[in-house]
């Protein structure tokens, strides 16, 4: 369920917990692994290339958490250092009181200019990254996305594409190019030269629900409907997360290939009752 904005009415006092499973693997072609990703306060370093196993952990959304997928580009080393830095930056950021609009425009214009200045600090040319990002607090959860990194929600039987694609496909599709389309938005845009407007939504929480963040190294490789299938799939998360990452290997893994799967696993205030009951 999609709420806007304003959005303020819900003010149950529910307890929500979401267990995330995650990886990052530089696939079968690329030589490094430009992806990072922010889970729990815990990060990649600069130079890495493949986790070695799936991690999960388990969190209370009500504690503010926050969980991010950063895709880097800029060549040679240069991806490394924007995603890197965009992580280390947004954990610097913490656990807000109350997560708002506006405090988190001001986040992801913090983490342009880190990029920023980390480009000019290594005089490269341009480095950039791509930001896709869940903010957890309470009942809700906030998306944020700058790029084209994609984020789904499986809410029941119904799979959406919850983020906006910040790319000029559109205007290739007019043109009758075709090509892959470009970023129009990106964490490392010099602010006299562009606006930043990140997308932003609001979701309420509810038990059962998924999201995934993902770098296009899955998307790329996998449909959507096999996703979606996968997802489905009566298997524990952790199975489900080695699924995606086996299939986009399997067909090509041409790109470096990050997956953060979220599932909303318990209402406290539903599971202290039931634990009353078995009493």
């Amino acid at each position: 369920m999609k709420f806007p904005l304003s959005w303020s009415s819900y003010t149950g006092q529910k307890k929500y917990e979401a267990r995330v499973a995650y990886v990052s693997h530089k696939g079968r072609v690329r030589l490094k692994n430009q992806d990072n990703f922010l889970v729990e306060g815990e990060y990649l370093p600069q130079d890495h290339n493949t986790m070695e196993k799936i991690q999960t952990c388990d969190f209370l959304c009500e504690d503010g958490s926050i969980l991010a997928l950063f895709d880097g580009m800029g060549g040679e080393f240069a991806g490394e250092l924007a995603s890197y830095t965009a992580a280390k930056t947004l954990e610097s950021f913490g656990r807000a009181e109350e997560y708002t609009e506006k405090n988190l425009i001001s986040a992801v214009l913090n983490l342009n200019r880190a990029v920023c200045r980390a480009r000019r600090e290594r005089e490269y040319p341009q480095i950039g990254t791509t930001l896709t990002m869940l903010a957890f607090q309470k009942n809700n959860l906030w998306l944020v996305n700058v790029g084209d990194s994609p984020a789904y929600q499986l809410h029941k039987k119904k799979f959406s594409l919850i983020t906006c694609p910040h790319t000029n496909e559109q205007m290739l599709k007019e043109q009758g190019i075709n090509r892959k389309p470009g970023l129009t938005q990106f964490l490392g845009i010099e602010e006299e030269e562009f606006i930043l407007e990140p997308h932003i939504v609001q979701y309420r929480l509810c038990v059962g629900d998924f999201y995934l963040l993902c770098s296009d190294g899955l998307t790329d490789m996998v449909p959507e409907e096999e996703i979606k299938k996968i997802l489905q799939k009566k298997e524990n998360i952790e199975n489900k997360t080695q699924e995606l990452l086996e299939q986009a290997l399997q067909n090509g893994g041409r790109d470096n290939i990050t997956i953060l799967l979220c599932n909303i696993i318990s209402d406290s205030k539903k599971k202290e009752k039931e634990d009353g009951k078995n009493r």
